[in-house]
């Protein structure tokens, strides 16, 4: 295999992210610590290489590179750390990799790419491990109450604990607890008290909800 080309699993693209200081002095972590950093945040959907002026991530797609590229963004700017970023994609007949122009970075879709991009992870987390990641509690004024919105939520597909004044559903990443929290706003009940929050532990957190085609 000719020096450089990339790890099968990784991809044909990468990005390069050159620093515009060496990350190693005045309590900066270093260039190593750095892309363990990354690793951590990124998982093995994309694998991260450090040599001795540069990160290298790769992934799939441009797309992809483009996702991870904002994740690795938001992860530096934590470090007040400041880098180029450049697109890079293997040319099997050069045996090279070649720069990839792409369009300067819009700071709102830099965000969202990074958001939507951990919010996906996080439906993976629930899947895999069957525990849903958050939970959406809502408190009734009568027991009928709860029984009437746990059959409707658990018709609908959510799991749900019930107990005598309250239940509660499992959610899969935070933007879909925030999405069902808003559609349970608007079933009409007057009293109802709806919060989000951080599942934990404990053995009434309810399983993780498999959309059609998830778990095989």
């Amino acid at each position: 295999m000719p020096p450089g080309y990339p790890l099968r699993v990784a991809g044909d693209w990468r990005v390069c992210i050159t620093f515009n200081d060496q990350p190693r002095l005045k309590g900066k972590p270093n260039l190593h610590s750095v892309a363990d950093d990354l690793r951590s945040h990124l998982g093995e959907h994309a694998p991260v290489s450090a040599g001795k002026e540069h990160i290298f991530v790769y992934a799939a797609t441009l797309g992809a590179a483009e996702q991870v590229g904002q994740v690795a963004r938001a992860v530096l700017a934590q470090h007040d750390l400041g880098a180029d970023f450049r697109f890079e994609r293997w040319d099997p007949l050069e045996q090279a990799w070649l720069d990839a122009p792409t369009e300067p970075p819009d700071e709102a879709a830099a965000q969202q790419a990074a958001h939507e991009y951990h919010q996906e992870r996080e439906r993976e987390r629930s899947a895999a491990t069957g525990r849903a990641a958050w939970q959406v509690r809502v408190e009734l004024a009568s027991r009928d109450e709860v029984t009437a919105l746990a059959e409707r939520l658990a018709y609908a597909g959510w799991p749900v604990v019930r107990r005598r004044k309250y239940l509660i559903a499992g959610a899969n990443c935070e933007d879909d607890a925030n999405g069902l929290a808003r559609e349970i706003q608007g079933y009409g009940y007057p009293h109802a008290v709806v919060r989000v929050q951080r599942s934990d532990t404990a053995a009434s957190m309810p399983q993780a909800w498999l959309p059609a085609g998830w778990g095989g």
